[in-house]
């Protein structure tokens, strides 16, 4: 059973959640800029992530530019030059910025001894499917470009980020570009097809209906086929990708995105583990600072990342 703090937790994040709807209903500056109302209460929903959930003390946030994308660089007073990670923000492909996850990357930074690159890629409906896979291929080769040892290397993200970094890793693999230490998810979203019993299963308990899923999936890729490998990585050749860590709470539409992820790369002959926190909700880790089960979310993700940094040097 969930502890009583992530209860708590999770029920601050529903609060945020209804916020952002009410900040629709009275009329915003991003409603005026002419976006439906739907994305631009996604895009207030992770502003008020990133105020509610600010970094930790110690946190250092610096702007940079890594192959031609605006990212932050967060670092922790245990970050090592030596050492990056790249964490790719959820939204849902249409929300989200580098900003609102200076927390979730400052305790990644910390519990990896890393520093954490976080991209600002392109959002839709401004900028549709293949946009925010194309950035995510520059930053990793952009690294690779700068110096960076991929033995020292991690990627990974949230939800829509995770579906990214599988993404970008099959583009680059192709390329012949050497692969990263590690990947890890949280709550993956890797299907679009929109064809999981548990997305598809009305009796579940998440919050998130799955015709608002599919509504997002639609706004990001437009018309192109959802079952591009490269859209939902879960049905990609994922041969010859590192290690895969992936989180995902119990109690989220897109557990079986995770396990079926999972058992993808199984099959494809890649290490992968997977934890199913019991009543987790979508995007747990955000949690952390109240919540102890996000918190050891977040320890394992480092764990797993460092393992293989060890392993490869």
């Amino acid at each position: 059973m969930p502890t009583a703090e992530m209860v708590m937790a999770e029920e601050r994040l529903r609060k945020i959640t209804a916020g952002a709807r009410d900040a629709i209903v009275s009329g915003n500056d991003t409603v005026a800029a002419g976006l439906p109302p739907e994305i631009a209460a996604a895009r207030e929903f992770y502003a008020a992530l990133g105020r509610e959930f600010a970094p930790d003390p110690g946190t250092r946030i610096e702007a940079v530019t890594v192959g031609g994308v605006p990212c932050e660089l967060v670092r922790a007073e245990e970050s090592v030059e030596e050492r990056s990670v790249v964490l790719l923000h959820g939204g849902g492909w249409l929300a989200g910025r580098a900003a609102e996850y200076r927390q979730l990357a400052g305790r990644l930074a910390k519990v990896t001894g890393a520093r954490v690159i976080v991209p600002d890629y392109r959002l839709a409906p401004e900028d549709k499917f293949p946009a925010a896979l194309e950035d995510i291929c520059a930053v990793y080769r952009g690294l690779l470009d700068e110096g960076v040892n991929p033995a020292a290397l991690a990627i990974g993200g949230s939800s829509a980020g995770s579906a990214l970094s599988l993404a970008a890793l099959v583009v680059t693999r192709g390329e012949g570009r050497p692969m990263p230490a590690a990947v890890y998810n949280i709550s993956p979203a890797v299907d679009l097809t929109a064809s999981s019993p548990s997305l598809n299963d009305p009796s579940h308990p998440d919050f998130i209906a799955p015709e608002v899923l599919r509504h997002v999936y639609k706004n990001y890729l437009g018309d192109h086929d959802p079952a591009d490998p490269l859209a939902s990585p879960v049905f990609a050749d994922l041969t010859g990708l590192p290690p895969l860590h992936v989180e995902v709470g119990g109690a989220e539409r897109l557990v079986d995105d995770a396990t079926l992820l999972v058992e993808r790369a199984r099959s494809c002959g890649v290490t992968a583990t997977l934890e199913i926190v019991d009543g987790g909700i979508h995007a747990f880790p955000f949690a952390a600072p109240e919540s102890p089960e996000a918190a050891a979310s977040i320890e394992r993700i480092g764990h797993h990342i460092v393992t293989a940094f060890n392993g490869r040097s």
